[in-house]
């Protein structure tokens, strides 16, 4: 959760974290392996990775953000928040969560393939990025973005940051020609999030249709987040 958003809404019962959410467990769980050392690029408040980790009692999570206050440093529980992740807590990683994080930076594949290189083979890689250009408003000059992406510009950085693709999809993709229409009406208005409370039943009818969409669809056609699920090789001995 960004950290300019964490005082807009709850992110353990919003219907857009609690989905994503739901898409990130559905496809890491996929794998079988139990997470123990994740890292957190980009992380915000952490939600994701809290609560990917949250059944996981010996897992240790580092969550990475730039922008933590001093009084945001530190461990919390069995989370340790930093401004700038050290090469060993690269290195020991079994996962590492970049959730919309490459958006925000000049140059996407090298802030990547930093975290890449570091890592041990094996280690899980989950990007996800907003969608579309088309999709451009106030939300994205409020969070600062600089772009957003088609499934296969995201797939193309993810690669060439020496990545293994295991999964490529968007999300999102049931309300689309909603967000799109109403996106394109706000365009030329001042900076600002759309992110707020939504209304208790509209809530639940937004988490059960988009989970539905998540669990049973592999959307290549359109959504607002691409997303990725890719892995660093293991190379064989020589």
């Amino acid at each position: 959760m960004d950290l300019k958003e964490r005082s807009s809404v709850d992110p353990w019962t919003h219907w857009y974290y609690l989905t994503k959410l739901n898409a990130i467990r559905q496809h890491v769980a996929g794998l079988g392996y139990e997470m123990t050392r994740v890292l957190d690029v980009g992380a915000g408040s952490g939600f994701f990775s809290l609560a990917l980790t949250r059944e996981c009692p010996d897992a240790v999570v580092t969550c990475v953000d730039p922008n933590y206050r001093d009084d945001e440093l530190g461990e919390r529980g069995r989370a340790v928040f930093v401004r700038v992740a050290d090469p060993q807590s690269v290195g020991r990683a079994d996962t590492m969560l970049f959730i919309d994080v490459l958006e925000h930076v000049e140059d996407d594949q090298s802030l990547l393939r930093h975290y890449v290189d570091l890592a041990p083979p094996g280690c899980v890689v989950v990007v996800s990025v907003p969608a579309f250009m088309s999709l451009w408003s106030p939300h994205d000059d409020f969070l600062e973005h600089r772009r957003r992406y088609r499934l296969s510009e995201i797939v193309r950085v993810v690669r060439e940051s020496g990545l293994e693709v295991i999964e490529a999809r968007y999300l999102f993709g049931v309300i689309l020609p909603v967000v799109w229409t109403v996106r394109r009406l706000r365009r030329g208005r001042a900076a600002a999030s759309d992110l707020r409370p939504t209304p208790r039943l509209l809530n639940r009818i937004l988490i059960a249709t988009v989970s539905w969409e998540h669990r049973h669809l592999r959307n290549r056609l359109g959504g607002l987040s691409a997303f990725v699920v890719a892995e660093k090789p293991v190379r064989a001995a020589d």
